[in-house]
């Protein structure tokens, strides 16, 4: 065997043997699309598009369905398992032909919308039709010829689809009963040239092409009214989440929620303390919106504020997702601003998204800071001490278990919610605040960060009482899940203190009160080293920025391997 054919053979038994991942569960995610335009259905991160461009959800917010224009087909992206993709309808060569999905031709299929009754909507750029896919049938057919257009929506309200035409200043709508077509607006001086549309409600919200004016379109009568509700920068896109309204542009600022008091922009969290935003000059754009290009735009019908839109340049070819968690507000809260009560934490919305673990982690101001040190400069964080929330212990170990997750195949999401309060012993705020917290979020595991405070003279049997009384709490509830949420405390070495003594009380208050104890003084004492610098200077009880990172990693790692959190990998 000649030593070309042992290459040849040794390259294809690593190419064939696939290392099975499970989508990610963070801010900013990849939904499908290896980076390679191309066409290849399969797992989310293997499948190939070539110039993806609308995408709709269906009703239940299972599926989204993608215009995949330059492959000509119609793919779907099952949300429910693991994001694999599909081709629902095309052969791939362009063509006009009606009938069954897997015998029907599309011509760089643009826009897409799903009807009310399942049914998917198609525009067809390079032959100018609206195409109608019958799901439950399998069929594909033609409801209107000769139209171009930039934006197609459909509203339930009077089945009805509208649709943008920029170049004739139009905006019509076609009747799905009849297949009658009417203009909406016909040259109207306020919205001149009709662009990017969504439905907002039973009303329109439509854009300007050439002002980027958003106008709330009210229908029925004899003629629209129209209200402006906010202006943009060369707007391609707008959607609807709640009573918020978005919009993707071109620029610096690609992704805005558009106000009549004033645009705000949709800033992207990292891991890493900074804002990925398209005006950091030290960070690669991750959304790099080009001018008269039909990109998706999509809220998720299930999960409020979780965006979904498709990436497309020379390297990136698929479906990404970006949540707007106010992340904006980067820094901290302090023990000022902590209102009795609330989370001290990103908006995580009440209603907890499919498949998710959600934790609620509790403590004092070393769940709220993660100190950066004055010579930690650069990319991280500008120079000084600010405390960056997403490099506290909850938002760091939220990164640590849901990267696991995703490499070792399991379907389940976790979220870490913080509930912080600054030099109080829990006997102040855990039998008012936790239970109802646990309560509105859906909370299956609470984890409290042993404090200092709590040991002091005096306040001993305080805190046994009242942790008693929470393990009591959370025995009586009865999650989503079907079980009563766990209750469980962790103690780690505090910079100042004596660690020791404070340890074995708290082991102590654990097994009177039937608790599970986790020390991790040891893990944090042997590895605090290699990660120096892991505590802020002096004896202020509080961790670097590398010190929160350290304890949330050893953290993860116990919750994993002693089956605290759901972590079986899925049997195929």
């Amino acid at each position: 065997m000649t030593n070309k054919l042992c290459l040849f053979i040794l390259l294809l038994s690593m190419a064939s043997a696939s290392w099975a991942v499970t989508p990610m569960a963070y801010y900013n995610t990849l939904v499908a699309g290896a980076d390679e335009s191309g066409y290849r259905d399969g797992s989310f991160i293997r499948a190939y598009f070539n110039t993806p461009s609308g995408i709709a959800f269906n009703a239940e917010g299972d599926k989204l369905y993608v215009a995949d224009s330059s492959n000509n087909r119609i793919r779907v992206i099952d949300l429910a398992h693991q994001n694999a993709v599909q081709t629902l309808a095309g052969t791939g060569a362009g063509g006009e032909t009606d009938g069954v999905l897997d015998k029907a031709t599309f011509n760089s299929p643009r826009n897409l919308a799903v009807l009310a009754d399942g049914r998917v909507a198609v525009y067809d750029a390079a032959g100018n039709q609206v195409r109608l896919i019958d799901v439950k049938a399998q069929t594909v057919t033609t409801i209107a010829k000769g139209i171009s257009l930039w934006n197609l929506v459909y509203r339930s309200q009077d089945d009805s689809l509208y649709f943008s035409q920029p170049d004739s200043q139009s905006l019509y709508k076609l009747a799905l009963k009849t297949l009658a077509i009417t203009s909406v607006l016909l040259k109207d001086p306020q919205v001149l040239w009709p662009y990017a549309l969504c439905v907002n409600g039973d009303k329109l919200d439509v854009s300007d092409r050439a002002t980027s004016k958003v106008f709330e379109v009210t229908l029925g009568g004899k003629n629209a009214s129209l209200k402006e509700v906010g202006q943009g920068m060369n707007i391609l896109g707008l959607a609807v989440s709640g009573e918020t309204l978005y919009a993707i542009q071109t620029g610096k600022t690609p992704l805005i929620r558009v106000s009549p008091s004033g645009n705000s922009p949709v800033h992207l969290a990292t891991p890493w303390g900074f804002l990925a935003d398209d005006d950091n000059s030290g960070v690669e754009p991750y959304m790099d919106f080009r001018d008269s290009q039909i990109y998706g735009f999509a809220v998720s019908p299930t999960e409020p504020e979780k965006l979904y839109l498709t990436r497309i340049n020379l390297y990136r070819n698929g479906v990404i997702s970006v949540v707007d968690d106010n992340f904006s507000n980067t820094q901290m809260l302090s023990s000022t601003t902590v209102r009795h009560g609330e989370l001290s934490d990103f908006n995580y919305r009440e209603k907890k998204p499919r498949d998710t673990y959600r934790i609620l982690m509790m403590g004092d101001s070393r769940t709220a800071l993660a100190i950066r040190d004055t010579a930690d400069i650069g990319d991280k964080a500008e120079k000084g001490t600010g405390s960056y929330r997403i490099d506290t212990i909850p938002k760091q170990l939220e990164m640590f278990l849901n990267s696991e997750a995703t490499l070792r195949d399991i379907p389940t999401h976790f979220e870490v919610l913080t509930l912080s309060r600054p030099d109080k012993p829990l006997s102040d705020y855990v039998e008012d605040e936790v239970t109802p917290l646990v309560k509105r979020y859906d909370v299956d595991l609470v984890l409290g960060l042993t404090g200092e405070a709590d040991v002091k003279k005096g306040e001993l049997d305080s805190t046994i009482a009242s942790l008693v009384l929470l393990s009591k709490a959370m025995q009586s509830l009865k999650m989503s899940s079907g079980d009563a949420p766990k209750l469980v405390f962790v103690h780690v070495p505090a910079p100042g203190f004596k660690n020791d003594i404070d340890r074995l009380i708290w082991k102590d208050i654990c097994d009177k009160c039937h608790l599970t104890f986790i020390d991790l003084t040891e893990p944090f004492d042997g590895l605090k080293t290699s990660y120096y610098p892991t505590a802020e200077k002096g004896n202020v009880p509080a961790y670097t920025a590398y010190g929160c990172e350290l304890i949330a990693n050893i953290l993860s790692g116990y919750l994993e391997n002693n089956q605290i959190v759901p972590f079986e990998a899925v049997k195929k």
